[in-house]
């Protein structure tokens, strides 16, 4: 509901009960055939803008007619001396709070202007307040205690409730600026580290080819070949990170079986770590969109549970609407994971991968292993 449109409610049928107060205690004279004659056309302007659109309530201008509405029942109800003189401030803290400053401004000169031609035709309004003046002040004093402190703990526990909220997502930003930082210094330091091993990694791919040529025909051939395949293992890394990093378009994704495209990324992981088994159990019919980047995703994940001694790593994934969940779990040593809040420099690399493609990734760890949850988009 409206905001403006509950106050100027509450405020009516506020005003109501006054009244009924009024005509059983007599606390003002006057007119009062006309107060509620004025009172309930008021909550007919309310209830007719509120059907004629969601938003009338919010104009600038219902401020006004707030403030012509309290001038003229305060012009028919004894004037100044109307312990209710108070509800002039309404329109100036609502303009305060949900208009611009010189808005507001404008507004509270207005109830000042009406309060004094109030003041000024108070003679002529009720020319015998005297008499009730000090009973009706005083009960019109306790009103107004009652709803200027209701209304001041509303407005200061609204205003510190938007400023904690506020102040959270500053926190939040400030600490993804710190990690986007991070993130652009490993960029440079990787690009950086890409140029500068290229030169001896070729050096090294000659020495191998050599070295496999010398030792030809003997027991040490398939030494050589493992040796020369991870060389060229990383030979392609490096190319593709120099790729990624000069390339100036968006990544292209394109679509793929998740549990083919996952058996090509572990099978390095078969000759360079043997007694590992990597159980890939996905099912076979999940499709997703993947770019350069994902395998970089899987890679770290692996390799953080290796890196914790893990021997047994199972990976499973069910769907979930248009999302699929990838669980990714290990038998390794949860102190020995990156930290105990699971995400080192590579869990982080990785979680900002998954949330470019519009997912998530969240690490567990405890003392049987470690569970990695990875949430992407499927393609049905």
């Amino acid at each position: 509901m409206n905001s403006l449109f509950s106050y100027r409610l509450t405020t009516v049928f506020g005003l109501l009960a006054v009244l009924t107060l009024n005509a059983l205690f007599d606390f003002w004279a006057g007119p009062k055939l006309w107060a509620w004659i004025l009172a309930v056309t008021y909550l007919l302007w309310i209830g007719i803008t509120r059907l004629l659109s969601n938003r009338a309530h919010d104009r600038g201008h219902h401020v006004f007619i707030d403030l012509l509405f309290w001038s003229l029942f305060f012009g028919i109800s004894e004037g100044v001396s109307n312990p209710l003189i108070w509800c002039l401030l309404l329109p100036p803290l609502v303009a305060a709070i949900k208009q611009s400053t010189h808005f507001a401004w404008i507004t509270t000169f207005s109830a000042n202007l009406a309060y004094l031609l109030l003041w000024y035709f108070q003679d002529h309004i009720n020319p015998h307040a005297h008499h009730h003046m000090l009973q009706s002040h005083v009960f019109g004093m306790w009103l107004g205690f009652i709803a200027v402190s209701l209304m001041l703990t509303w407005v200061i526990t609204t205003l510190m409730s938007q400023l904690r909220t506020k102040n959270e997502a500053i926190l939040s930003l400030q600490q993804q600026q710190a990690e986007d930082f991070n993130m652009v210094k490993m960029a440079t330091l990787a690009t950086s580290l890409a140029h500068e091993l290229g030169s001896p990694l070729h050096s090294i791919k000659l020495l191998v080819q050599e070295l496999a040529y010398e030792l030809k025909d003997t027991h040490h051939t398939k030494e050589c070949e493992i040796l020369d395949e991870q060389v060229n293992r990383c030979k392609v890394v490096l190319d593709e990170l120099t790729k990624m990093t000069s390339r100036s378009e968006a990544s292209t994704f394109q679509e793929v079986n998740l549990k083919n495209y996952l058996e090509d990324i572990l099978s390095s992981f078969k000759t360079t770590q043997p007694s590992i088994k990597i159980n890939n159990l996905l099912p076979t019919h999940i499709k997703v969109l993947a770019d350069d980047l994902l395998p970089l995703v899987f890679l770290n994940v692996i390799n953080n549970s290796i890196a914790a001694q893990s021997q047994n790593i199972t990976i499973t994934a069910e769907t979930q609407q248009t999302m699929i969940e990838i669980l990714v779990k290990d038998d390794g040593e949860g102190s020995n994971h990156s930290s105990k809040s699971g995400m080192g420099i590579g869990l982080k690399l990785a979680a900002r991968i998954i949330e470019s493609m519009h997912g998530k990734l969240t690490f567990q760890c405890n003392t049987r292993g470690a569970q990695t949850h990875i949430k992407i988009p499927q393609i049905s």
